[in-house]
């Protein structure tokens, strides 16, 4: 099973319905006790947010989060050095933009206060 459609299934639980048909549950059924909706709701939550972060993770550049290493620290500073463009950088190293800037600026390169 895909999570959309867990996240599917556990939202209509805790909305009270029958996810295969959209019937309303029956009052008193185990499904409307306050803990359970409560517990529901959290595990959509989580799926929801676990389905973002896999989204957002796919759409990452190949080496965001990685550690920058002293060879790629010399590549940065003499590319931005040169007149490399930020966003340049920024696929070259396949890192994200704001990585490269923060970089920069570890680096001495940018001042952290106006980013030039």
């Amino acid at each position: 099973m895909k999570r959309e459609e867990a996240l599917r299934i556990v939202s209509s639980l805790a909305d009270g319905h029958n996810p295969e048909t959209g019937e309303v549950l029956e009052e008193g059924h185990i499904l409307q006790q306050p803990d359970v909706i409560r517990a529901l709701c959290l595990a959509a939550e989580a799926l929801q947010n676990y389905t973002s972060r896999t989204k957002r993770e796919k759409r990452l550049p190949a080496h965001a989060g990685l550690s920058w290493t002293e060879t790629e620290d010399e590549q940065l500073a003499s590319a931005f050095d040169a007149g490399t463009a930020v966003s340049d950088l920024a696929t070259e190293h396949q890192r994200t933009e704001g990585a490269i800037k923060a970089r920069l600026i570890r680096l001495g390169k940018l001042d952290a206060s106006t980013n030039r």
